[in-house]
């Protein structure tokens, strides 16, 4: 059975409800660049599943100094991306 993922499309729908929260765009081209490898996987497999947006979330949380995102915006990127979940 399929598990459910954020597709691209989706994910470009989430890019748009950050930006209505003052995301600006090097913001959301980051969080798309941490979601990457995930958006270009191919077939069943392409988009973000509950795993990796799970793992990705942990990273962001881990690595503050890395992106620069603060809790309450890696927050709200983990409750956007969930929508397509």
């Amino acid at each position: 059975m399929d598990r459910p993922r954020v597709s691209k499309l989706e994910f470009q729908k989430v890019r748009n409800e950050l930006a209505y929260h003052n995301f600006t765009e090097l913001q959301r081209d980051k969080v798309e660049q941490i979601f990457r490898g995930d958006q270009e996987e191919e077939g069943d497999f392409a988009g973000v599943d509950a795993r990796e947006l799970d793992n990705g979330i942990a990273w962001m949380r881990a690595n503050k100094s890395k992106h620069g995102f603060s809790d309450t915006q890696i927050e709200l990127i983990e409750s956007e991306m969930k929508k397509y979940l």
